[in-house]
């Protein structure tokens, strides 16, 4: 029952929270009904009908597959003993549902960046982009492309997270491209400590204490239903421009 972050937005490491549920039954002898509940606010673990686990939908708000397995690995259970090979893993069935009832469909299904002129091998790039609500979002790339391998949202407003006082501070930061669109980021920070894969710490050393843990790109004027795509032409300081093409679900979106 971990979720983990492999790469974000705001990430710039792989990281997990784990939890340990001991069931008090023989899995390998008996069937039972496992789920999982994602909405926007939380990720809820369900067997047999039952909440074994709650916690914050800090990140996974975007299109994810489903994908179903079983794993051994030696430092957890331990590897199965050769006599005991071959066996057999039987599931009864996968199902996915829909709640009618759940929170519209807001969020876009990809965002892709394109930065300009960009050489092949240089490590690090920044792009700052003037914020409407003030302050400045800087945007660094990794990787030497034009569609570098991780984009990482900063925002350059040290007062804003010293001025809080609860685990968690958010904001919406909102830009504008040459044609008067707007585009906004809704920015989050946590105090709570986080660990990386290999258990050490990732907390950021900051004199506030936040530490960015996510960010949803929506677009400022929501409209009731929207094309496939819509492309942003982002003017950063220097007069270059930052292409952002934001992906939606077919037939557009809800609120």
């Amino acid at each position: 029952m971990n979720t983990h972050v492999f790469h974000a937005l705001v990430e710039t490491t792989h990281w997990d929270r784990s939890r340990t549920w001991e069931a008090p039954y023989n899995r390998s002898q008996e069937v039972h009904v496992y789920g999982l509940e994602w909405n926007r606010d939380e990720i809820v673990f369900w067997i047999d009908g039952q909440v074994v686990r709650r916690d914050a939908n800090t990140h996974w708000h975007q299109a994810l597959t489903l994908n179903f397995d079983s794993e051994t690995f030696p430092d957890w259970s331990g590897l199965p003993e050769a006599g005991e090979l071959p066996a057999t893993f039987s599931t009864d069935y996968v199902r996915a549902w829909r709640r009618r009832d759940g929170p519209p469909d807001d969020k876009p299904l990809a965002v892709e960046f394109r930065f300009p002129g960009r050489q092949a091998g240089t490590e690090e790039s920044r792009f700052r982009l003037r914020a409407v609500e003030g302050g400045v979002l800087t945007l660094r790339t990794k990787g030497g492309d034009e569609r570098p391998a991780k984009v990482l949202l900063e925002l350059d407003d040290e007062a804003l997270l010293a001025a809080q006082a609860g685990e968690t501070a958010r904001r919406r930061v909102t830009v504008r491209d040459r044609a008067g669109k707007e585009l906004s980021f809704d920015m989050a920070w946590s105090r709570q400590p986080r660990k990386g894969s290999d258990g050490t710490s990732l907390n950021a050393a900051t004199p506030h204490g936040y530490h960015p843990c996510g960010v949803d790109v929506v677009p400022a004027a929501m409209p009731a239903s929207v094309a496939a795509e819509e492309e942003y032409r982002l003017e950063a300081e220097g007069g270059a421009d930052v292409r952002v093409t934001v992906r939606y679900p077919s037939g557009g979106l809800s609120r």
